[in-house]
């Protein structure tokens, strides 16, 4: 997961069927960005409906093929960041910026890391926040949602 908020639809058996799309409950515009989507609340009521007959939960074989194991770099990524929130918490805050930003080069594309350093000065949050999404260009803050069109939305084109 790359960024929150993320949701991640287990079934009653465990088994996952959509994972690490942005949940904003609706689309939201922040100056030229926008993010979230209108159709992740109908697409999820569908599927607490439906369960696995929902257009919106993804066949196991497919979902297999999305989900794949962490690479060398995002797990080292992971413990650097580990080490800089523990040097954090023990008040050394040299060592907690140098592991922090080990961390943030390892998996640039975590925001979370980013997030996570961000709290800890929530005066200078936001502006960095906006430096790193502008910085984004065209690419978008989420990757857009993979929803199927509903037979509504079908209709109604």
């Amino acid at each position: 997961m790359v960024n929150v908020p993320t949701a991640v639809w287990i079934n009653e058996q465990g088994r996952i069927v959509r994972q690490n799309e942005g949940a904003y409950t609706r689309q939201y515009k922040l100056g030229a960005t926008s993010f979230g989507s209108d159709r992740f609340v109908p697409a999820l009521r569908d599927w607490v409906e439906k369960g696995d007959k929902s257009i919106y939960a993804i066949p196991p074989t497919k979902m297999a093929a999305r989900l794949r194991k962490k690479t060398a770099a995002e797990a080292e990524a992971d413990a650097s960041f580990r080490l800089g929130v523990y040097f954090h918490l023990a008040g050394n805050e040299k060592l907690a910026d140098k592991y922090w930003e080990q961390a943030e080069k390892q998996n640039p594309n975590s925001w979370n890391y980013h997030r996570q350093d961000w709290s800890f000065t929530p005066r200078e949050a936001m502006r960095n926040w906006m430096t790193k999404v502008r910085a984004l260009g065209d690419k978008p803050y989420y990757a857009p949602l993979d929803l199927p069109k509903s037979p509504m939305e079908k209709k109604s084109k």
